[in-house]
């Protein structure tokens, strides 16, 4: 029986950098030093506004019916917009997947609200960034019939995340990495875009590569359905965010 898991992983890093002036303060002017002084000047400061990127995603499950559908779609452009963020959000019977962009304050609100929903962002998880400008020009929340597009290929039968493999944590899956043995049968699969992939993927300790179908975005998996004819193992290791 195969088993399939997945991973994901985030990092972050703050700098400081600080200096300190020697005291002056029982230094006597002298005559020179008050004629060449410069005349006082005024420093102003400028606040600068943190903007914040979020990127999240959430399965259903049961899935949305068609009423629940429409009141979301509803509620989140009415809280979108009241918080001045902009970017996309898609809605769907199977869940919701946005990418925002707002103030730092107005941001963590976004998330307080979504995670209060009726509980349906009970297991959300949010990616974080920073940016120095807007990133997006507009706001766009729409319904959609999948939340991660497959060019309609993957019935929801099939596709639904619940019925998926265990969920392994940073250090789980280098373990299992760490652990591998050419014959134990297994496969890596690397289910992200080309760009993704080609920054950096995983080869496990017996030198055995990630598979990867070369896609540029999701919808072209239905052309690498053959990719592992005769390659499936005991144990699949599929990363995908």
């Amino acid at each position: 029986m195969t088993e399939r898991y997945t991973h994901s992983g985030e990092i972050g890093a703050d700098n400081l950098l600080s200096m300190t002036l020697p005291d002056l303060t029982d230094t006597k002017p002298t005559s020179s030093t008050m004629m060449t002084s410069p005349p006082p000047t005024t420093t102003t400061t400028t606040t600068t506004t943190t903007t914040t990127v979020l990127l999240f995603y959430q399965y259903f499950s049961p899935t949305l019916t068609d009423p629940q559908v429409q009141q979301l779609v509803h509620d989140q452009q009415q809280l979108c917009a009241r918080l001045q963020l902009t970017g996309r959000v898609l809605i769907s019977e199977q869940g919701v997947n946005g990418t925002l962009a707002g103030t730092t304050p107005n941001t963590t609100t976004y998330e307080h609200n979504v995670e209060h929903y009726h509980n349906l962002f009970t297991h959300i998880q949010w990616k974080r960034s920073p940016a120095t400008t807007p990133p997006f020009p507009d706001l766009r929340v729409r319904r959609v019939k999948e939340i991660v597009s497959s060019g309609n290929t993957l019935p929801w039968h099939v596709a639904n995340p619940q019925k998926g493999g265990l969920h392994l944590t940073p250090q789980a899956f280098h373990n299992v990495l760490e652990q591998a043995r050419p014959d134990d049968n297994l496969v890596i699969l690397d289910v992200r875009n080309r760009w993704e992939h080609a920054v950096g993927h995983f080869t496990d300790a017996a030198g055995r590569a990630a598979v990867h179908p070369n896609m540029r975005n999701f919808t072209q998996v239905r052309h690498s359905r053959g990719l592992l004819d005769g390659r499936w193992g005991d144990c699949c290791l599929t990363i995908d965010d």
